[in-house]
């Protein structure tokens, strides 16, 4: 489906009723799968009109609608401040950290994620010269995340805590 049309924008609180419904697919999704990431609330609707305020939701739309979401965070990030058997491959330069990933029932199974990370890559590197990685966790058992993440060059750097045991992946840009 790499022929339609993609935009990568800021979410606004128009895109909410979207976000709530794909956040929702996610959270069932997650735990058809057996995995209990975002299954104690987490994200919810504060999260993201908190990352709305902030300037930190984007949207990837597919020909007008929203396929997928993620948070884009400035660091550093409090939660990768300590990583465990491991380290982070950037030790000095500014990073952005992603957070809250999700992609809509109807466009999975056609790359939207790997389509959304390898914009996000473009967008950093086009707006933020100055950052020079980019870093990402997830569940230990989100085994499609961690097949996608490893996909698009990220590397496991090491295991960081985010309601529980996650792990962390880092790209240089």
């Amino acid at each position: 489906m790499t022929d339609q049309k993609s935009d990568f924008i800021l979410a606004t609180k128009h895109d909410l009723p979207a976000i709530m419904t794909i956040t929702d697919q996610a959270k069932a999704f997650l735990k058809a799968q057996g995995v209990d990431q975002w299954q104690n609330g987490y994200p919810d609707m504060s999260d993201f009109k908190q990352d709305i305020r902030h300037q930190n939701l984007f949207v990837f739309k597919l020909d007008g609608e929203v396929a997928a979401y993620a948070a884009l965070l400035a660091g550093p990030d409090a939660h990768y401040k300590v990583i465990e058997d491991g380290e982070w491959l950037n030790q000095q330069s500014p990073y952005y950290a992603i957070h809250r990933v999700a992609v809509s029932n109807q466009f999975r199974g056609q790359r939207v994620v790997q389509r959304l990370f390898e914009t996000v890559f473009v967008y950093l590197r086009s707006n933020y010269p100055s950052v020079k990685s980019v870093r990402v966790d997830t569940h230990p058992e989100n085994l499609i995340m961690q097949h996608v993440l490893a996909k698009v060059g990220f590397k496991r750097t090491g295991n960081v805590y985010m309601e529980g045991l996650r792990y962390g992946y880092e790209q240089f840009l």
